[in-house]
């Protein structure tokens, strides 16, 4: 399976996750510009959240929080 596949599958998780706990999805790969995008925009009541998800196969390239950075 390719980044891509890998990515995509983890993306699709996080919003099921998402959905489970009763947030509603607003949009998915929001691209802002050709340098910004936002993998899911939910919503929560009144509380609008932006997820960044990280998806790995193994730990090889570290932990997933790590590849998180100020500019995500």
């Amino acid at each position: 399976m390719d980044n891509i596949s890998i990515g995509k599958k983890g993306e699709k998780l996080a919003q099921d996750f998402l959905i489970k706990k009763g947030y509603k999805i607003l949009e998915t790969n929001k691209h802002f510009s050709k340098f910004c995008e936002i993998d899911i925009i939910a919503q929560d009541k009144d509380t609008i959240v932006f997820c960044e998800v990280k998806t790995r196969s193994t730990d090889f390239c570290g932990n997933p929080l790590e590849a998180i950075t100020k500019t995500k």
